[in-house]
């Protein structure tokens, strides 16, 4: 959503607008008419990416507007900062979370072993507890006071993968009791 200052009395059409950080054109729109005090603008395509790994970012933006068809460019506004998380892929995650990609994107920051590096950031900042499971969806374990049991870490583990567009699926190898046996656990 911009704002128009002083407000249009006429409309202006064919209008460009792009985003910059750093200055680098990474996004721009065009086709955009303006007209009165406000315009929303969505669907702003990328051009160029801005980075090549798995990591967060903090960027502030800085908006220009062309009315000749991109000939020149003026100021509209600056933005941010705006944490932006940074992936590879698309996710496969059916629905994604702020909290997958801080924590996803946190551990890897930037190192190209992503399944290693979110392998050691889970091992550093849930309390492995076979006696505790963690119910709901994965993301719970980080909310948990008392840790968690393997399955939860696995699925933590799944979820932060596929947040980040990688392929990630679950087996379940246990080296339990004997088969005649009933153990539990407390």
């Amino acid at each position: 959503k911009f704002s128009i200052s002083p407000s249009l009395t006429s409309s202006v059409s064919n209008v460009k607008i792009r985003v910059k950080s750093n200055n680098t054109v990474f996004a721009q729109k065009e086709g955009i008419t303006l007209t009165g005090s406000e315009v929303n603008i969505d669907n702003i395509l990328g051009i160029a990416p801005l980075n090549s790994s798995v990591k967060t970012t903090n960027l502030t933006f800085t908006w220009e507007v062309s009315i000749d068809g991109g000939i020149n460019w003026f100021s509209a506004s600056t933005s941010g900062p705006h944490t932006i998380h940074w992936v590879n892929k698309m996710p496969l995650e059916t629905t994604l979370y702020d909290l997958a990609l801080d924590k996803a994107c946190g551990y890897v920051d930037g190192d190209t072993d992503i399944p290693g590096k979110i392998n050691v950031g889970i091992d550093n900042e849930i309390q492995y507890n076979p006696a505790y499971n963690v119910t709901g969806h994965p993301l719970n374990i980080y909310f948990s006071i008392d840790g968690a049991q393997c399955s939860n870490l696995a699925d933590l583990m799944r979820c932060l993968l596929r947040s980040l567009g990688e392929s990630a699926s679950i087996i379940y190898i246990w080296g339990g009791c004997k088969l005649d046996t009933i153990c539990f656990y407390k």
